[in-house]
């Protein structure tokens, strides 16, 4: 079990608004960030180490469309 932050946009355009001006790769070293692909691709990454479950952690709390993205486009494909 390993607790990631999460950074996820709709798509490319939202995904940089979200990042706050920092690199992907800047927010790939604390966590999974990406596009709902892109976010599914590191979770297999991290299966592939062995690692059976994420708690994931998400800064904007009032973000509600966050745990829709993941229940919607993320979670059926992990």
């Amino acid at each position: 079990t390993l607790m990631v932050n999460l950074i996820l946009g709709k798509d490319q355009v939202d995904l940089n608004n979200k990042m706050a001006g920092k690199s992907l790769q800047e927010w790939r070293d604390k966590g999974l960030v990406g596009t709902p692909d892109m976010v599914v691709d590191q979770i297999g990454e991290y299966a592939r180490l062995g690692i059976q479950r994420l708690i994931l952690q998400q800064f904007d709390l009032d973000d509600l469309s966050l745990l829709e993205q993941v229940a919607a486009r993320i979670m059926p494909q992990v």
